[in-house]
């Protein structure tokens, strides 16, 4: 099975052009359909804006405005003339700020240009949360904080894109700075691989995970007894289970799918299959050995759901061996909305969301109901959805383990493996069918007293914070003896104006300011 670009769309009556936009004739552009700028010396660096300023408009020429500009300098800085250099192009071509529908009558302009470079792109550098959308034909909004400094590859113009925030949007310092420090770094990976075809094409079939995959749905008993005996021999698959609701203590909680896959391979196990053959006691069976088999190791999107899943569908305790791509891309990326599967594939292989079609059945219609409506999610769309989740969880994790050997960031896989524990622990002490006894609560408390007492003792032993601490102290027992001659003072009378409060001369700066430490405060106990 090839399953790749571009993803199955289903058929619209919508026809998104110029007419339908009319940014053209309703904002008074001075040069509407911006015509992308080339420099002589263009290589396959592309520069793609979000929509022309006032001032790019006004004179004609792109990136003209003071925000800009700063794109253009820090590329100048580093021996890249942008000009000379780059292809700059709008998603957007006129002017205005443009609606996401308007963006979508334009996409088709944006695609003709970057298909008629010659050379073809090699690295886009992205500028902006729309021009990214355009640019991957996305519907869902992305934050474009989530989606600044990474690079990601794009199978539709075969080139890798390196996103920044839109410099027309940046109004702080920080703001500033980021962008500075992405446009370096863009910057570095043009000058250092990607003005070359070879590397580009190498980062595109490295991340190109969907190529030539199966997936299978098991259907008798003799698949399943196959497939039963393949997984027993396995040395780590990855897991995922979809259910009735999210409350795997619920009455209404039910298990409609379980799938297994590797790098290339996924096998969905429809409940179909129980239901018209005497097999759940089988799958039960094999499954509680297979969870709590040490030797497999289980990769999860969400450790914790499959956890409270198991313990509710097979009776055991945790899961055994597993690792969770949910909480390793946490610790590698603390932007908040990033752990997603969709963002992840999105980010790191290019895939666009390929699970919108299901995602509205994985919804209730009302508050009332007690369960969603995947059993009404068309069958074909279910079952790739189901794969597809587990392939790309594999492939997710295989690149994960090579980000923590790559990082400078010693301490990554340590902070992964704590963050995972603790992710147990609580999911041991969740209300969701699970009871909260005191065992698990003391438990709960000793791991975390022990690694902070840990922490604690390494950073009282740096030597600036010894000194730093000492000279508190010091400072303390100055303080006592101050406020006692102030007392002194205060009996015989004399004027305390240039006496500090704690009744020590003051030490001020030249421009008379009072010089205050900051006093470290370091907790030992713990309170649960």
């Amino acid at each position: 099975m090839t399953f790749y670009y571009p993803f199955p769309e289903k058929p619209s009556n919508i026809v998104y052009n110029c007419e339908k936009c009319e940014l053209d004739k309703r904002s008074g552009a001075n040069n509407p359909h911006f015509v992308p700028a080339i420099g002589d010396a263009y290589n396959g660096l592309v520069i793609l804006a979000q929509n022309p300023s006032k001032e790019d408009d006004q004179s004609g020429t792109p990136l003209s405005n003071q925000n800009a500009l700063l794109i253009r300098s820090v590329a100048f800085k580093n021996k890249v003339n942008l000009t000379k250099q780059a292809a700059i192009l709008y998603a957007l071509s006129c002017k205005g700020r443009g609606t996401d529908v308007q963006f979508k009558c334009c996409r088709n302009t944006m695609a003709t240009w970057l298909n008629t470079l010659k050379p073809k792109p090699k690295l886009i550098i992205c500028c902006g949360e729309m021009a990214f959308k355009n640019l991957f034909d996305l519907n869902n909004k992305i934050a474009p904080t989530k989606l600044r400094n990474r690079l990601i590859p794009n199978y539709e113009f075969d080139c890798a894109v390196f996103t920044l925030l839109n410099p027309n949007d940046v109004r702080t310092n920080e703001g500033n700075f980021a962008l500075r420090k992405d446009m370096e770094r863009a910057i570095g990976f043009w000058k250092s691989k990607f003005h070359k075809r070879k590397y580009v094409d190498q980062f595109l079939e490295d991340r190109k995970i969907l190529k030539d995959i199966t997936i299978k749905t098991i259907t008798n008993p003799d698949e399943l007894y196959v497939l039963l005996h393949l997984l027993k021999n396995v040395q780590e698959i990855a897991v995922d289970f979809e259910t009735t609701n999210v409350k795997p203590y619920d009455k209404h909680f039910e298990v409609t799918h379980i799938q297994f896959g590797n790098k290339t391979n996924a096998w969905v196990l429809h409940e179909d299959l129980w239901k018209k053959y005497p097999v759940w006691p089988h799958i039960k069976q094999f499954m509680t050995e297979f969870l709590t088999n040490p030797n497999i190791k289980k990769i999860i999107q969400n450790s914790k759901f499959e956890d409270l899943c198991s313990r509710y569908l097979f009776g055991i305790k945790s899961i055994v061996n597993t690792e969770c791509t949910m909480l390793a891309t946490h610790v590698i990326d603390e932007r908040g909305g990033c752990t997603s599967l969709d963002f992840q594939n999105l980010t790191r292989f290019g895939i666009p969301p390929y699970s919108d079609t299901v995602k509205a059945y994985l919804k209730k219609k009302s508050k009332d109901d007690k369960t969603n409506r995947i059993r009404e999610a068309p069958y074909d769309d279910l079952i790739q959805y189901s794969g597809l989740d587990v392939i790309t969880t594999y492939n997710n994790w295989i690149l994960l383990k090579q980000l923590f050997g790559s990082l400078n960031y010693p301490l990554a896989k340590d902070n992964y493996t704590f963050l995972k524990k603790g992710h147990w622990l609580f999911a041991n002490m969740s209300q969701r069918g699970i009871l909260i006894g005191q065992k698990e609560v003391d438990q709960l408390e000793e791991v975390f007293k022990s690694y902070s007492d840990e922490i604690i003792e390494k950073i009282e032993s740096i030597s600036e914070v010894v000194e730093y601490n000492k000279y508190l102290e010091d400072k303390t027992n100055l303080k006592k003896k101050g406020d006692k001659k102030l007392k002194q003072l205060a009996k015989i009378g004399v004027s305390n104006e240039r006496i500090g409060t704690n009744g020590i001369n003051e030490r001020r700066n030249p421009k008379g300011k009072r010089e205050v430490p900051i006093k470290i405060k370091l907790r030992r106990n713990l309170q649960f």
